[in-house]
């Protein structure tokens, strides 16, 4: 199953890439930080990649048992690509969305704690 997840989490990726490309042009997003300001992040597909990894599926892993977790993963990145279009689906680019959020809120906080 893991090659599943692997497959289907770097389709999520080239997608999301692809679609933040088609949007600004460039793999930079703007973002909101937790007080209020905005800045840029320059993603690439190892960030991306990683986010998902420690942001998502190691949370999959801990609340479920492994064979649930593994179909869960591979059920929710199937739905965020529309694998004909290579494309982000309404519900991927959300997703994508708020694992970026995530990601941010998460390195201010520990950029902040230091």
């Amino acid at each position: 199953m893991s090659s599943l997840i692997e497959r289907t989490r770097n389709r999520l990726v080239l997608a999301a890439l692809a679609d933040l490309q088609d949007k600004t042009g460039s793999c930079i997003t703007p973002v909101k930080l937790p007080d209020g300001s905005v800045t840029t992040v320059e993603l690439d597909a190892d960030i991306v990649t990683k986010a998902l990894k420690k942001l998502f599926e190691a949370i999959v892993y801990d609340i479920n048992k492994r064979a649930e977790a593994e179909k869960e993963i591979a059920d929710v990145y199937s739905e965020c690509v529309n694998v004909n279009h290579g494309k982000l689906t309404n519900k991927g680019q959300l997703f994508i969305g708020a694992l970026i959020e995530n990601l941010v809120e998460q390195a201010f906080t520990e950029r902040e704690g230091k």
